[in-house]
This record gives C-alpha cells, structure tokens and sequence, in this order.
C-alpha cells in the first residue's frame, strides 16, 4: 500500500510539473503602447480609463522575440536589447532589463520625454495580464522601486 501512495505522490508531482503553454517571449511580442506611469503606494479610480485612446500613444514599444525592441518617445526612435527572466512560479512575470539602449536621431524632447527614458532605462521588473474576456487590451507593466508604467496591445482576437 505504502509503494502505491509513493507511487501516486511522484506521479502527481510530475504532472504538476509540466510547462505551462503560455511562451514568455510570444506573450510579450508586440506593439505596446503607454498609459501612464503609476504608484504601487497610491490608490487610483482607473488604469486605464473611459478617455484613454491607444491611438494617440506618443510613447510605444515593439517587442521583437528575439530579443529587441524598438520604440517611439515622442518624436524619438529607440532601439535596444532587452533579457527578462520569468519567476518559477509565474511566467508571466520576473526580472527585466535594456541593454545598449540608444537613441538613433536627436530631435527636440519634451521634459516628459526625458523623465520617461530616465524611468524606463532603469526598469527591473515586468509582469503582463492577458484577457480572455471583454477586456480590450493586455496589459504590461515595466516597474521599478514603487513605480511603474503601464503599456497595452490591442487583445489578440483568438479565430
């Protein structure tokens, strides 16, 4: 009786075991357009509020699979590379960082151009939330310290 229990105790740890389907790196490949940025300390009505137009976003990210991205500050164009690593227990959040970050033209930035590239170049962490539901966007959140800033794709629509 005793090897039937030991027997069913590894197999349900092996089936607990296996990988989700969801690919970290699929997941976070896309357009992704700013909100806002945010505090973990502060309480807020809405994330994403009724007046929020995507398409107005003056700031976005391409995530590429292979490890770039590309973005628009402003009238600014970016490039970098970026590594994440998701926590054993989530995958669709973890550590997150740009390397060799740069800026390939120089026109006139706002001081909330500057802010945002200051910001963004010292994010450590991401997580994301996809919907399923009648939710119009997944979400991605770039943080660091107490603050993050909130971007969102258009949710991918499942045929």
């Amino acid at each position: 009786m005793k090897k039937i229990a030991v027997f069913l105790f590894i197999l349900m740890g092996l089936f607990s075991c296996q990988k989700q389907t969801i690919e970290p790196k699929a997941s976070l490949n896309g357009e992704w357009r700013y909100v806002n940025k945010f505090s973990h300390s502060a309480d807020y009505k809405c994330y994403i509020c009724e007046d929020y137009d995507y398409e107005k976003a003056i700031y976005t990210l391409k995530i590429n699979g292979n490890g770039t991205l590309t973005g628009r500050i402003n009238l600014l164009i970016a490039e970098s590379n970026y590594t994440f690593q998701e926590t054993k227990v989530d995958l669709n959040s973890g550590s997150f960082s740009l390397n060799n970050f740069k800026i390939l033209n120089k026109p006139w930035q706002t001081q909330n151009d500057t802010d945002y590239l200051k910001f963004i170049n010292e994010v450590n962490t991401y997580w994301l939330t996809t919907t399923n539901g009648a939710q119009l966007y997944d979400e991605l959140n770039l943080g660091s310290g107490n603050e993050f800033i909130k971007f969102v794709r258009k949710r991918q629509k499942k045929e």
